[in-house]
């Protein structure tokens, strides 16, 4: 059996003031762990079901998609 392994990725707040989301899968659960951390400070967090991340997916690659049609979006250079 395939070992299950929590997966995470860190994403910095656009405005560089030290605030960064943080996206946990974790398997053993089967829930996404959304978090929002000021430095080394989680200051809240929300957890999704797959159906529920499966939706924040969509829109974020339709928001994504939108950005490539429009070339004055605030942040396209941006990492």
């Amino acid at each position: 059996m395939a070992e299950l392994r929590d997966r995470r990725v860190f994403v910095e707040d656009l405005r560089r003031e030290g605030s960064f989301l943080r996206c946990t899968w974790r398997p053993r659960r089967g829930a996404f762990v959304l978090s929002v951390w000021q430095g080394d400070v989680c200051t809240g967090s929300v957890q999704l079901s797959p159906p529920d991340a499966a939706r924040l997916n969509a829109a974020l690659a339709e928001g994504l998609a939108e950005t490539l049609e429009d070339s004055t979006v605030p942040g396209l250079d941006a990492r």
